[in-house]
């Protein structure tokens, strides 16, 4: 026996997306030690028979696609597979590549992924039935046997679809709010993801120093005045991600709030988030909305958000891998996971760009340094921020490196001022045919200084040949010069290798005695005037 269920606004979109080979497709990895593949099976099957969205197929095209329920999961959609190299995600999303083709399956996978450094846990699913949340929330219930609740059991959802089609107090709202609302900005290309290490520490000093503000409100603010610094229109709508962490539903349930911000250069740190704050109170008091029909009543071309934003404030440990939905279109997803002292920013865009706005890399390298001028200076105006780092010659307030003119003020990024830089920038210079001449500044990044994967292996040798060790991992995840060397620790330099020689017939497998004497024979039949 199959049951049926409507596609709502955002599914049907999404199988529109597939059609077109532009559908973003959530994936998560988990590090985990001795993972059982039999016991992850086992577990996956008990929970697709308590949660039917597991059990799901879709039937049917265009407006008459449907989700069909089957009494049990067709296929086995968990699998073991061996990766050379843990870092690869392009072949782990191969993998677990899934669609939401009509005609096509998986719509969920699970994998138990056999690396050199362990096991990783790795679930990929279409946005039709799950989501970045969801994805969580099913790695939890497979590792730790935590019950999620089920989508599809709520009766409520195509009751409140109907409602809102007729209009609420909560549809007038945001009628009115995003009234004559700014066309979003889209940002094209193949997908780019970049992270960055962000300590619990730095940025509970970040909110503090604002006011104290809600993590939401005040990366909202940080994406908002970035945006606006590089380019975009003072009028941004970013989308807030709000998610019920006391019971995580497997489904594409998240739910994205548009908050729209206006930022001005007279603007302080403080005010502008305490104004996200604010707006943020106000807006999730009318959340009984769901953002994609928000998205598809109000948005402009299809697009509604100019980025969205996700805070996980007590994210789960050993997360490897994720390749986050792109909600509703949006160009722009910036996540902010915090789990214990450690936690990571990262954002995932498209490689184009509209005019001189960032993508991926310079976003994020905007956030982390923008959020660092503010714990100095949160109740300075923003345009104040911005001539005051010109003027110091680090770069400008966003993050991104100012002209590169040789001044009185030093190099784009930031004179070096440590020995290690020093040394750091001449084996850069040596690993990419940099002129002598050529400005390296200590906030410049390898990687907009021409570097790339081979680079930083080859930067990684030429360090070690000075004296001093690094890992290729602190290249990627802290590229910025001054980060990679303050990282460099102090050690024996690495000799250069010398020719071995090599003893004739050392491969015969001969004894040391019957070696050495017909070695000795081989030299005599040699010299000059032997027979």
């Amino acid at each position: 026996m199959t049951a049926t269920h409507p596609l709502t606004l955002a599914q049907q979109a999404a199988l529109r997306s597939a059609g077109r080979d532009q559908i973003d497709r959530p994936l998560v990895a988990w590090e985990v030690a001795d993972l059982d593949l039999d016991q992850v099976r086992a577990r996956f099957e008990q929970l697709a028979q308590a949660h039917s969205i597991l059990r799901a197929t879709v039937g049917g095209r265009g407006r008459r696609a449907k989700l069909e329920i089957a009494d049990a999961v067709a296929g086995d959609l968990v699998f073991e597979e061996r990766l050379d190299d843990a870092a690869d995600l392009d072949r782990l999303s191969e993998l677990l590549s899934v669609t939401a083709e009509p005609a096509a399956q998986p719509l969920v996978r699970v994998g138990v992924i056999r690396t050199p450094d362990g096991s990783l846990l790795a679930l990929s699913g279409s946005p039709l039935i799950v989501d970045d949340a969801a994805l969580d929330a099913l790695a939890a219930a497979l590792l730790d046997g935590v019950e999620p609740a089920d989508y599809l059991a709520d009766s409520d959802r195509t009751a409140a679809l109907a409602q809102w089609s007729t209009g609420t107090p909560s549809t007038e709202f945001w009628a009115a709010r995003l009234a004559e609302a700014p066309e979003a900005t889209e940002i094209g290309g193949d997908r780019a993801r970049f992270v960055r290490s962000v300590t619990t520490e730095r940025w509970s000093a970040v909110t503090e120093a604002v006011g104290g503000h809600d993590d939401a409100a005040v990366l909202a603010a940080l994406v908002a005045s970035s945006l606006v610094a590089g380019g975009h229109a003072a009028d941004v709508v970013i989308g807030v991600g709000i998610a019920d962490h006391d019971q995580p539903t497997l489904g594409p349930d998240i739910n994205y709030l548009p908050l729209r911000l206006q930022v001005a250069d007279t603007d302080t740190p403080a005010t502008l988030s305490a104004r996200a704050h604010t707006a943020l109170q106000e807006l999730t008091a009318h959340a009984d909305v769901r953002g994609e029909w928000l998205h598809h009543r109000h948005g402009a071309d299809g697009r509604l958000f100019d980025a969205v934003i996700v805070v996980e404030a007590d994210a789960r440990s050993g997360l490897r891998h994720r390749i986050p939905v792109r909600p509703e279109s949006a160009g722009r997803v910036v996540r902010l996971e915090l789990s214990g002292a450690d936690g990571v920013l990262s954002v995932d865009t498209g490689t184009g760009a509209s005019g001189d706005l960032p993508g991926a890399e310079r976003l994020a390298s905007s956030l982390i340094k923008r959020g660092t001028r503010w714990i100095a200076t949160p109740t300075l105006a923003l345009s104040d921020i911005a001539a005051a780092a010109a003027d110091e010659g680090k770069s400008d307030a966003d993050g991104w490196p100012v002209p590169r003119t040789e001044s009185a003020t030093g190099p784009s990024g930031g004179d070096l001022t440590t020995e290690r830089e020093l040394i750091l920038a001449e084996a850069i210079r040596d690993v990419l045919s940099l002129s002598a001449d050529a400005s390296i500044g200590r906030e410049d990044t390898f990687f907009t200084l021409g570097g790339d994967s081979v680079g930083a292996l080859k930067v990684v040798t030429a360090v070690g040949e000075r004296g001093y060790a690094i890992d290729v991992e602190s290249v990627f995840t802290h590229p910025e010069i001054g980060e990679i060397a303050a990282r460099m620790t102090e050690g024996a330099p690495e000799p250069a290798a010398e020719p071995q020689a090599v003893q004739a017939l050392s491969a015969s497998g001969l004894d040391p005695a019957a070696l050495a004497a017909l070695s000795g024979e081989f030299a005599s039949t040699t010299e000059p005037g032997a027979r």
